[in-house]
């Protein structure tokens, strides 16, 4: 919100003149003379009024310029091209904490006096601000010069409906000119920012994981024909999910991806039952063996 500020006029020069009678006007009896008295009296009364009520004013208008705020002449103040920020995370999502650095370059002939910082993000009410309160340590922005403003934290909601919210920044400052004017002045800039669902961001989380997982699994080792059967329906709903992943399809695309996780680690588990009852069936077939051939040889020594 902007604040509304008056500027001061120049009062305009109250005059009034009074003029005195003469010894004549005040003696004479005669009708003209005592017309002519009349008229100079009325004159004289009409003047005292316009003094008093020109005093009056003054007064007035005395007391008002204490509270009247003197607006920062447009040389000496911020604009929207001198302010930057920064977001912590390249990419906002929903329910993710996140950070913002304000930063103010001047173009001003004097110092800029920051003391009040405020972000306003629309998925919040009207009245509710991030803000730093720098009154007791305001920043200076030098003269020609640049100042970070803050360090201002976050949390994106996690049932956003916005996803180009708006964000209104605003700084509230003074300047002390070099004749010495003290002047208020405040700057509110409006801009957009771009929000991301959550389940773009699991997608993105698992995808690196799953692929280093399915380039390490060659069919072609695979002994079991289940375990074979099961690497095919993963990588189709691998592939699926890159696809759907592409056309921003996060919902779909991380709920194929999560299907491929499962399907490898039933078929990594199968062809390791497989393996393990090979191995099993392989002993048990040579210490078969091994006994059959005691058996013989005991059969002949007896012989």
């Amino acid at each position: 919100m902007v604040r509304e500020t008056r500027g001061i006029t120049d009062l305009p020069t109250l005059a009034g003149a009074i003029r005195r009678r003469t010894w004549e006007d005040r003696t004479s009896d005669s009708p003209r003379k005592r017309g002519k008295r009349s008229i100079r009296l009325t004159s004289t009364r009409s003047s005292v009024v316009t003094i008093i009520l020109g005093l009056i004013l003054i007064v007035v208008i005395a007391g008002m310029v204490e509270s009247v705020q003197i607006q920062v002449p447009h040389a000496h103040a911020l604009t929207e091209d001198n302010i930057d920020y920064t977001i912590g995370a390249y990419t906002l999502y929903q329910g993710d904490p996140a950070t913002m650095n304000i930063s103010a370059v001047s173009r001003s002939p004097d110092d800029i006096i920051v003391d009040w910082v405020g972000l306003q993000f629309e998925w919040m009410n009207e009245n509710d601000w991030i803000f730093k309160d720098l009154s007791s340590a305001p920043v200076t922005i030098p003269s020609l010069g640049e100042a970070d403003l803050g360090v201002f934290s976050f949390t994106v909601p996690a049932t956003t409906p916005h996803w180009y919210p708006t964000l209104l920044i605003r700084i509230e400052y003074g300047v002390e000119t070099s004749n010495g004017t003290q002047a208020r002045g405040d700057l509110s800039m409006l801009y957009n920012v771009e929000i991301h669902s959550i389940e773009e961001k699991h997608y993105q989380d698992l995808l690196p994981t799953l692929s280093r997982a399915m380039e390490a699994v060659d069919s072609e080792t695979l002994l079991s024909s289940s375990a074979r059967n099961l690497l095919r329906q993963a990588e189709k709903e691998y592939y699926d999910a890159i696809s759907e992943g592409q056309e921003s399809e996060w919902t779909i695309a991380y709920n194929s991806l999560r299907e491929a996780q499962t399907l490898l680690a039933q078929a990594n588990d199968e062809e390791n039952r497989f393996r393990t009852g090979l191995a099993t069936g392989t002993l048990a077939v040579a210490a078969l063996t091994v006994v059959v051939l005691i058996a013989k040889r005991r059969r002949r020594s007896a012989s």
